[in-house]
């Protein structure tokens, strides 16, 4: 008789984090979280064998360039730009285990400002009011997505931001 596999998904952590990294982009924290678990469960017991063998992995990945937490962090940074503020992208690439020369480096390559990224999301969404309860929701909906107070202010009260250099009108 023939020996079976084990249930699940066999593999080297080699393996597995190719496998990982055809359907999505990871980060090297995230994808070594994801092989450590699956080592661990697959073991039974977490060892320090298995950390051997997934940063190995992970390094060789790395020198094929397969994986690479500048490219990770570059397409998020470009997919999110334009429904995000500065803030929430830099904590959600923290989120993601990059580090802070990765993070600056990504956020430098976006192509507008942040004040021109405001301003486009809030045309999207809203029109100016008056009003300030509605007002104050419009300041919420941009501080949520990571926008800071003065960017904020500028956009729905209106009031010119001196580095942009225009007159200040809203949308």
């Amino acid at each position: 008789m023939a020996a079976s596999k084990p249930p699940g998904k066999p593999g080297t952590p080699l393996q597995q984090a190719v496998r990982l990294l055809a359907r999505r982009d990871l980060s090297r924290a995230e994808l070594a979280a994801r092989l450590e678990a699956a080592t661990a469960s697959a073991a039974g017991a977490d060892t320090g064998a298995d950390t051997g063998t997934v940063d190995a992995a992970l390094d060789h990945l790395g020198g094929l360039g397969l994986q690479s937490d500048t490219r990770v962090a570059e397409n998020h940074v470009r997919s999110r730009q334009g429904r995000s503020g500065r803030r929430r992208l830099e904590a959600e690439l923290r989120q993601r285990g990059l580090d802070g020369a990765t993070i600056d480096a990504a956020l430098a390559t976006v192509s507008t400002s942040e004040l021109q990224r405001a301003r486009a999301l809030w045309a999207r969404r809203f029109e100016l009011t008056r009003d300030p309860r509605e007002r104050a929701r419009q300041m919420r909906f941009l501080a949520a997505r990571g926008f800071d107070g003065a960017t904020i202010r500028a956009v729905v009260g209106g009031d010119p931001d001196p580095s942009d250099g225009d007159d200040g009108c809203v949308a």
